[in-house]
């Protein structure tokens, strides 16, 4: 429901009431679960109020964002000398929150909270006494903590440390080569955590930071996982959960359950997986399994779906509500975007389990046998911790959205001095190290580059995203999240899109290229860098625009930007290979790629005791398609 004008500063007012309230009965008497309601409910109130979004409201909203931020400031400030690591877990749980209300509000940041925290000046500079010192560490993100505060947090007890890396690990984005310097450090420093026995509320908080590690660049970032799977299971352990124990068997019509994060048509899941996940109905029973808000009930290709209340039930009510199926095989097609999905995935429930990559990022659970993926280069498998199965040279289609509609599209390069930069990805794929080469690029380019942000934010967020990205590259222009039509006119003014590295693109590429726009690329070895190659490969472009090094995007990207003639070229290429038609799944097609990719599934269940006793790190359907299925012999 949109809130009017009236309604909107009724809100505001009734946040400035609660803040009055508590400043009434004075510092000393708020408690820390009351600091931590505040935050949830000015997270609440700026959700969908944004600032660039209701400009007539700047002031109101600025205002109550500077009376929130003083509060929690001269709060903060009184407990310096009485830091709890019930306080610590709380800033760590509410940090995101905290950061948006310090940034939005008139101070801007957390400047003036650090000196108010600091106990003296030594020669020029901050001193803080041990309780000042943690909470600046506890409220300072990635891109302000400095190499040598981030060694003092490392030679911190454990017990401090836990709610410190967990606020650094939920960090969403990086804004500066610092910062993804520093998310590094933590990472490589974050071993100790397989010794916790975390509560729910605490696992939730790091499953976050079990999908945001994916993102960050430097090439041993899910080793992460590896901790983090073993501090579920930690907690699995101490709540009375358990694997299932069910012997594998083969089954001439086994019993698939479909695990679903998020399978709602116009989801990237669904774009991507619905033809191929219906063509395991003709080999499997299928049972879906998802969240009420990301799945519907109503899927024919399955027999069962179970729609879960992840509110109203609890994580072994779930547990055994998959148990009670006895299901041959468990079907994850991502794995990343829900907390539930993550601890099922550290549980062996049943006695083959496989993922596909629409989180595109190796799992580092040993209860997890296949990965299956459509795409993959010689150093893929070691980056992996599963085997994996693929469908050789598949040819990559997808679901088309719901609400697609392209006209006509004429694209000329830029006669004037602006040149329009799309980076129409999520908020989490951004980057330190992306930035710095995004600030090289404007550098050596001849136009005025103007970039252009989608990154499928409202509210505070979008807010708080702008105002750091805006710090980092002035000019540019962050777009607020929209329905998909409005979106595609959003980006098809922009001349031309890059792919943020490492993790890349998949259907914002498709998106670009169906508008005829030059896309950027740079892949890798690990999963996530070879989505866009893949995409581009299929269609014949990727001796155009892929590249394998930071320095050769930025080179390839200022060439296009500066030459008219290698725009024109890269343009001609992309409309010549007529991306809705060759990339799009048109109504009621069936393409050999759909029914390779059950008939795989199928083999794989069916030798799954020969192929884990294979020392083969990579199945490919090319060298066992011709093997017998169980249910052909009976």
């Amino acid at each position: 429901m949109k809130l009017n004008k009236t309604d909107k500063i009724t809100e505001l007012n009734k946040l400035s009431d609660k803040i009055s309230l508590l400043e009434n009965r004075g510092l000393h008497s708020v408690t820390i679960k009351e600091i931590e309601t505040l935050s949830q409910n000015c997270a609440a109130a700026f959700k969908d109020l944004s600032i660039a979004k209701n400009k007539h409201l700047h002031r109101n909203i600025v205002q109550v964002y500077t009376r929130v931020a003083s509060f929690l400031s001269s709060w903060l400030a009184e407990q310096r000398n009485k830091v709890t690591i019930e306080l610590l877990l709380c800033l760590a749980m509410q940090k995101n929150n905290i950061q948006e209300i310090l940034l939005l509000s008139g101070f801007s940041g957390n400047e003036h909270l650090m000196a108010m925290l600091a106990s003296d000046i030594v020669d020029g500079e901050k001193s803080f006494a041990n309780g000042g010192l943690i909470l600046s560490l506890a409220l300072l993100n990635l891109d302000q903590i400095t190499e040598e505060m981030l060694q003092v947090a490392i030679s911190l007890s454990d017990e401090v440390k836990v709610p410190l890396f967990m606020g650094w690990l939920n960090q969403v984005s990086t804004f500066t080569a610092q910062g993804e310097k520093n998310r590094e450090t933590v990472i490589r420093h974050a071993d100790f955590l397989t010794k916790v026995t975390p509560d729910y509320q605490m696992i939730q908080c790091f499953i976050n930071a079990w999908m945001l590690c994916s993102y960050a660049v430097f090439p041993a970032k899910h080793t992460l996982k590896k901790y983090l799977n073993q501090m579920v299971r930690n907690f699995l352990i101490a709540e009375g959960m358990s694997d299932n124990g069910t012997q594998y068997q083969l089954n001439a019509r086994p019993k698939m359950v479909v695990v679903h994060e998020r399978f709602k048509p116009g989801h990237a899941m669904h774009r991507c997986y619905a033809p191929y996940i219906e063509q395991l109905a003709e080999y499997f029973d299928l049972v879906f399994i998802g969240e009420k808000e990301h799945i519907d009930a109503s899927y024919s290709m399955a027999q069962k779906t179970i729609v879960l209340d992840t509110n109203e039930q609890s994580l072994t009510d779930i547990t055994k509500i998959i148990k009670a199926e006895n299901a041959d095989i468990i079907f994850y097609p991502s794995l990343g975007m829900s907390h539930y999905t993550i601890c099922l995935a550290n549980l062996r429930l049943a006695p083959v389990q496989i993922m596909a990559g629409g989180h595109p990022a190796t799992s580092f659970s040993s209860c997890i046998d296949y990965i299956f993926l459509f795409f993959l280069e010689e150093l893929t498998s070691k980056l992996v911790s599963e085997k994996i199965v693929t469908v050789d040279n598949i040819v990559f289609k997808q679901e088309p959205h719901p609400k697609l509609k392209l006209s006509t599209i004429s694209r000329e390069y830029p006669q004037g001095n602006k040149f329009k930069i799309a980076i129409n990805a999520t908020s989490m794929k951004i980057n330190g190290d992306f930035i710095e080469a995004c600030k090289s690029i404007s550098g050596s380019a001849k136009k005025k580059v103007e970039y252009h942000f989608f990154p499928a934010l409202t509210g505070n967020a979008y807010d708080s995203f702008t105002r750091l990205i805006e710090n980092e590259l002035p000019g540019s222009v962050v777009h607020q999240s929209s329905g998909y039509s409005r979106f595609l006119e959003a980006l098809s003014k922009c001349d031309m899109s890059i792919v943020p590295f490492p993790f890349g693109n998949t259907n914002s590429t498709i998106d670009a290229l169906m508008l005829h726009m030059p896309v950027v690329s740079m892949s890798s070895a690990e999963i996530a860098g070879l989505t866009d190659k893949a995409i581009l490969r299929t269609v014949g472009l990727e001796h155009c625009t892929v590249v394998d090094s930071v320095q050769a995007y930025i080179e390839k990207c200022v060439q296009i930007v500066n030459n008219q003639a290698e725009y024109e070229y890269v343009h001609d290429q992309v409309v010549a290979i007529d991306a809705k038609n060759s990339l799009i799944r048109k109504a009621g097609e069936q393409d050999d790629c759909f029914s390779q990719f059950a008939r795989m599934f199928a083999l794989t269940y069916d030798y799954h005791l020969q192929i884990q006793a294979s020392p083969a790190r990579v199945i490919d359907y090319k060298n066992i398609s011709g093997a017998r299925l169980y249910r052909d012999s009976l």
